[in-house]
């Protein structure tokens, strides 16, 4: 078998990738080591052209479609407005509820704990809370802040404006053509 496909010969050493036959698998696959080495891994009775577009497409998602990566999707955002909410909520809520077990410590002789929680483990997580929601809030400026956000945010308005722009000269010029013609 391995005379018959000269891609399967393992004395072909042009490509960049090496090819098995597996008896267990079912479809396809390409699989990328660390080091570099790139193997294509093939079910028995697959013919050498599907390999071969396989491999091309791999290297060259546009050669083949249908073939080879899925089209990269950025992944969406996780909104970060809700986790900062979160966290200050549960930092004031943790404050509340330290301050009146500290109240209820000082007038009376009972010792309150809530799961073991004494009202100085409540302080220390609301600060822990209110530092988490500062940090993300802060991580989120800088993120926006950044040069390649700020020149993408820049260029989109511009566009917008320019496009706006445009549109009203396209209809300034189809109005100045329409009163020629009427003459």
């Amino acid at each position: 078998m391995l005379s018959q496909l000269s891609l399967f010969a393992p004395e072909d050493r042009s490509d960049p990738w090496q090819v098995r036959v597996s008896q267990r698998a079912r479809r396809l696959s390409v699989r990328v080591y660390p080091g570099g080495k790139v193997e294509i891994v093939v079910p028995p009775r697959v013919p050498p052209i599907t390999v071969q577009r396989l491999a091309r497409a791999s290297i060259d998602p546009g050669a083949c479609p249908g073939l080879g990566w899925p089209e990269r999707k950025e992944a969406p955002a996780m909104p970060v407005l809700p986790l900062i909410d979160l966290m200050l909520l549960a930092g004031w809520t943790s404050l509340l509820v330290g301050f009146v077990l500290k109240v209820v410590y000082l007038t009376t002789s009972y010792r309150p704990t809530i799961l073991t929680l004494a009202p100085i483990h409540f302080l220390e997580m609301a600060i822990a809370a209110m530092l988490f929601a500062i940090a993300l809030a802060a991580r989120t400026w800088v993120k926006s802040q950044e040069p390649v956000a700020s020149a993408v945010r820049r260029r989109d308005e511009t566009l917008a404006a320019w496009n706006k722009l445009s549109a009203g000269e396209q209809s300034a010029e189809q109005g100045a053509l329409g009163s020629q013609r009427e003459r």
